[in-house]
């Protein structure tokens, strides 16, 4: 293996180098970086030096959301009609209010809106029939939510890898079919948030087994915010 090249003090699009982190396990050098942000993340060398990271997130978020900023009012996606613009979530999307046809009012990012992740209030997981390619018969929908045996999760899945770029935000990962889509509130805790964009994060198998592995399975932001941060 050749020599590592230093990148203690430079400086990588918002990517500030503090220090040297542990490798990953293929021996890639990973280096711990501060983000104009604030935020701290870790970061493959290779990925500093060709320009694949730079930042720790925030600005392909920042992107994204510029990309998705137009005027949603009055718009219809499947069974919810967008009625105004309430603010950003936590990873800076912008949010629209909107009202189902089954007249609830809900709460949905622009890109979950704009990709279809989002189809309804809810309402609609309990009308899906038996003639979706993705339909599996002979289970009760309650089985078949808390099985993740239904379109929109996979539509889910697909949205977080899709939007990470297919790599996981842990160690840097990004060979295929390794990955696992992360709930950042637990699954069966907290149904509202299931299928929210935002509240998912892309891990690769080994990254996403240690986690559980070191903070259990009724975890929050909060033990995740904590994983991403270790060297």
């Amino acid at each position: 293996m050749g020599l590592v090249k230093d990148e203690i003090g430079n400086k990588h699009g918002r990517l500030a180098v503090l220090s040297r982190a542990e490798n990953s396990k293929n021996g890639k050098a990973h280096w711990l970086c501060r983000c104009s942000c604030g935020k701290e993340t870790v970061v493959a060398g290779v990925r500093l030096r060709n320009g694949t990271s730079k930042s720790c997130g925030c600005l392909g978020r920042e992107r994204v959301s510029e990309k998705l900023k137009v005027d949603l009012t009055g718009q219809k996606f499947s069974r919810l009609l967008a009625l105004k613009e309430v603010g950003k979530n936590k990873c800076g999307f912008i949010r629209w209010e909107c009202r189902c046809d089954c007249g609830k009012i809900h709460i949905v990012s622009s890109g979950n809106l704009k990709n279809g992740a989002v189809k309804s209030c809810g309402c609609l997981r309990k009308r899906i029939g038996g003639n979706h390619p993705n339909f599996k018969s002979g289970i009760t929908d309650e089985e078949r939510q808390n099985g993740r045996k239904y379109p929109e999760y996979n539509e889910w899945r697909k949205a977080v890898f899709e939007r990470d770029d297919y790599t996981c935000q842990k160690c840097g990962d990004d060979k295929g079919g390794n990955l696992n889509a992360h709930h950042l509130e637990p699954y069966m805790a907290n149904p509202d948030v299931r299928i929210a964009l935002s509240n998912g994060v892309t891990l690769c198998k080994t990254c996403h087994i240690n986690f559980h592995h070191q903070f259990g399975f009724d975890t929050g932001r909060n033990q995740f915010e904590s994983y991403i941060k270790e060297l």
